[in-house]
């Protein structure tokens, strides 16, 4: 069997491997609306074939090895017992994370534990890489290759440590839990969560805004564009890294599919102007972080209560006050999530935003007061009578009141800044 048969037969495996894998993900998450998992198919599937494509050209027998069955005859029985346990609880943390992250959301994970997993998975990945460049006979089962004239092999991660793959399954099995959500942990953590929110919920009866560590604090703290600036880096980088390491094992490939064809050369071409184009944002968000920074809201008025006003002060990092008025929006909408039918006719959920009343106000830049480290926005809006306070209403909907602070700066940029605040009825 040639280097380029067995290559086509990796593509192959591989792409029936994730179909099984997505339908593991998404069947029990009853949606395709998740995007940890799309990340997490298109991380592992992308840098796992371009590992085994780069192998397939360097080690031929090795690839041949490593797509062999992992049920071999001769294999011992203890590792066959092993092998097949692994694979089990492998395929069964798909189809938890899917009813635990999404169906049931009962574990909430946090964008920078979500991108450390992502981080977490191509580490993984790479020294599953560097154990295969190194080890010549690194088979998918334990046996000695006799006929491949089997030698220990101490270079390269195995000088570090004697079995540098299963240190490598470490960060891939935390990454995996992290990205998917956090699926490991929240029946851990889950009741004691659960004793700590009922003793809570009794020592602040009549006071649920007392449930929110930064309500209770009367500070709120809007980072989003961080988060942001982190996640096109990720994003932007892992592309332009898996480009690069195509172009560096198919170079003679890639040229040759460019001639013969302007529509390959435009698909091909389309690939690092993506990644160009998600460097460009991710510049762009580090610029508006950089300038802005994150923003803390004080709270003078705890809670803000329906018929009254909403009274606090916004610690923003502008270095130059505007010259226009700013605008302060205070916004109550409805969340919900519903099932709905897909265009195939499929049952799925979503979440639905609906907005039930909003009112913009000016702030006058006379009105900002200078700090050593930028500007304090007065923040005093009216909270209307008629509406509904922060609470789950009578559907089991989540009703969210927040406050929106916007300013055009000097040079160009755009300051923003959004709050989630507690607003209630006496």
């Amino acid at each position: 069997m040639t280097s380029e048969h067995m290559i086509g037969r990796l593509v192959v495996r591989t792409v029936i491997w994730l179909a099984i894998t997505a339908a593991l993900l998404f069947i029990p998450a009853g949606t395709l609306d998740w995007p940890e998992a799309w990340v997490f198919l298109a991380e592992s599937g992308g840098l796992g074939l371009a590992s085994g494509i780069a192998i397939g050209r360097s080690d031929p027998a090795l690839l041949r090895e490593r797509m062999g069955s992992p049920i071999q005859r001769g294999q011992k029985s203890w590792d066959k017992l092993l092998l097949l346990g692994l694979l089990f609880l492998w395929l069964s943390q798909y189809v938890v994370a899917g009813l635990d992250a999404v169906r049931f959301r009962t574990s909430d994970m946090p964008l920078w534990l979500e991108v450390a997993g992502a981080l977490a998975i191509a580490a993984g990945l790479y020294v599953f890489h560097a154990v295969m460049l190194a080890n010549s006979f690194a088979a998918p089962v334990v046996k000695v290759q006799t006929e491949r004239k089997h030698q220990v092999v101490s270079t390269g991660p195995y000088a570090l440590v004697r079995h540098p793959m299963y240190a490598g399954a470490i960060p891939l099995t935390v990454g995996t839990a992290l990205l998917l959500g956090f699926f490991y942990i929240s029946y851990i953590a889950g009741p004691a969560q659960a004793a700590r929110q009922a003793a809570s919920v009794k020592r602040y009866a009549g006071a649920p805004w007392m449930l929110r560590a930064d309500w209770a604090a009367r500070k709120v703290v809007d980072s989003s564009s961080l988060a942001v600036m982190v996640f096109l880096w990720v994003w932007s980088a892992g592309w332009c890294g898996v480009c690069a390491f195509l172009w560096s094992v198919n170079r003679d490939k890639i040229l040759a599919a460019m001639h013969e064809s302007w529509g390959d050369t435009f698909l091909i071409a389309l690939m690092p102007l993506a990644g160009l184009i998600g460097l460009v944002a991710a510049i762009k968000a580090t610029r508006t972080w950089l300038l802005f920074g994150r923003s803390v809201l004080t709270i003078d008025t705890l809670p803000g209560y329906l018929g009254e006003s909403f009274r606090g002060r916004v610690a923003a990092r502008l270095a130059i006050i505007p010259t226009q008025a700013l605008e302060a929006k205070i916004a109550c909408e409805r969340r919900t999530w519903r099932r709905v039918r897909d265009s195939d006719g499929h049952w799925t959920k979503e979440w639905r935003i609906v907005p039930v009343w909003s009112m913009m106000h000016e702030i006058e830049p006379e009105r900002l007061m200078r700090t050593k480290d930028g500007v304090v926005i007065p923040i005093d809006v009216p909270l209307p009578a008629g509406q509904p306070p922060c609470a789950l209403d009578e559907e089991g909907a989540v009703i969210l009141w927040s406050l929106h602070v916007r300013a055009d700066v000097p040079g160009g940029s755009r300051y923003t800044a959004h709050f989630e605040v507690p607003v209630y009825r006496r």
